[in-house]
């Protein structure tokens, strides 16, 4: 939806509201990782499917100054995959299927000069939530690409692609003069751009990436 005022000066005021809702069916590949496993197939795109079983891990965040997103002395439970597979003939074995749930909700504040007097202007602010089951961004196989393949519930939170807040400010100037002969050649038709852009940094989720004698030193 979106809603537009023209303004004085060759102006105008625009604010559009814009929410998706985007999911997939099952597909054989997902269907075929349910019968394989009592687990709840899972939304990802990634899924290894020859783990040991599951260790219990606790961490306790040290952040005196509380400079990161958890707060000091926050305990974080999850579990670590760590001993001999199950198939011995392989190390991973991995699903992957198209099984994404997501939803994206934006709104956009614009204001726009079109050019007058040689300048155009536009600025423009977006509020936006993007939320989904954790999908993969790989363009190519990779190990596991969820959280924890024994509890997916965990895959649900801000997408990867998430930016809450974005502005973007831009302006185009022209050369307001018209010379002839030689000159005309060499100082006509110049435009300058400048522009400005800001917004939040992606999110991120904390994992487990090594093994148990690492771990534990």
């Amino acid at each position: 939806m979106q809603v537009c005022m023209a303004l004085p000066s060759a102006s105008a005021a625009i604010v559009a509201r814009c929410g998706i809702l985007h999911a997939h069916l099952l597909s054989r590949d997902k269907q075929a990782a349910r019968t394989r496993s009592n687990r709840p197939a899972p939304a990802a795109g990634l899924l290894d499917t020859n783990l040991p079983a599951p260790t219990p891990l606790s961490f306790a965040v040290k952040d005196p100054g509380n400079s990161g997103p958890l707060a000091n002395s926050t305990v974080v439970t999850m579990n670590g995959y760590f001993g001999a597979r199950p198939n011995k003939s392989f190390s991973t074995i991995t699903d992957i299927y198209s099984g994404v749930t997501s939803n994206f909700e934006a709104l956009v504040g614009e204001y726009k000069h079109r050019l007058s007097h040689h300048v155009s202007f536009d600025a423009n602010y977006t509020w936006s939530h993007a939320l989904d089951f954790g999908e993969s961004n790989s363009t190519g196989a990779s190990a596991n690409a969820v959280f924890d393949v024994n509890n997916l519930k965990l895959e649900k939170g801000n997408s990867n692609q998430d930016v809450p807040n974005r502005l973007v400010i831009y302006t185009v100037g022209d050369s307001p003069w018209r010379l002839d002969g030689p000159l005309g050649y060499l100082l006509n038709d110049y435009e300058i751009a400048p522009s400005f852009q800001t917004q939040n940094g992606l999110p991120y989720s904390a994992g487990i990436s090594t093994s148990a004698s690492k771990l534990y030193t």
